[in-house]
């Protein structure tokens, strides 16, 4: 039997020669993608770093290159890890349901649910955001949502917080009623899910000497 390992940490794995999906090259086509955008944040954030009288904070609204490819970046990042989360857990339930892509369409709020959950446990905060604001903004489907997200989701910017750029950090506020969101990092998550999910495409670390 040919293993297939998913999640290194859940042991979810599948038989590479009875798979679920007779195709399944989303699963090498998310891994890339997902390696290229971290890859070029964590380049930008090297260089960042390597000015010694550079900010350890800055909060950056102007409107530049560099920045709206960042701001791009990372809604690209959380939906691409947010189909390959979700994908990894419908992987795990039909292995243990025995389905193949037939059972799914009778099965479908199970499938959803599922999906969900393990997204949820594993990115709890990009999902929030691939939510919120990449798949598309609160404003444009307000569902019970403060002002202050609402708002917040249409003034995006990335903060830099060393040795990290990141996201959901800056709370906003409006009339009393504050975002929602919980900060977080794309070179951050993705050095966190690689032991996880794929432990041989690691991108460059961050020098311990730059986290002080």
């Amino acid at each position: 039997m040919k293993t297939v390992t998913l999640d290194h940490l859940d042991n979810i794995a599948f038989d590479g020669d009875n798979p679920p999906f007779d195709n399944y090259h989303a699963f090498s086509n998310l891994r890339y993608g997902l390696y290229k955008l971290a890859s070029e944040i964590r380049e930008l954030e090297v260089q960042k770093q390597s000015d010694k009288k550079g900010p350890i904070f800055s909060l950056d609204f102007t409107s530049n290159p560099v920045n709206n490819l960042l701001v791009c970046y990372f809604d690209w990042f959380s939906i691409s890890v947010s189909n390959y989360v979700r994908l990894v857990g419908l992987f795990n339930l039909m292995v243990q349901k025995n389905w193949k892509s037939k059972d799914l369409q009778s099965n479908a709020n199970e499938v959803k649910q599922y999906c969900s959950e393990y997204a949820k446990k594993v990115i709890p905060e990009i999902q929030l955001w691939r939510n919120k604001v990449s798949a598309h903004f609160a404003a444009t489907d307000p569902r019970g949502d403060t002002l202050g997200t609402i708002e917040l989701t249409v003034f995006s910017f990335v903060t830099y917080v060393k040795p990290y750029f990141e996201v959901g950090g800056a709370n906003f506020s409006t009339q009393g009623e504050s975002s929602e969101f919980k900060r977080w990092s794309v070179t951050e998550t993705y050095d966190i899910l690689t032991p996880r999910f794929w432990p041989d495409q690691k991108i460059t670390a961050i020098s311990k000497d730059e986290l002080t």
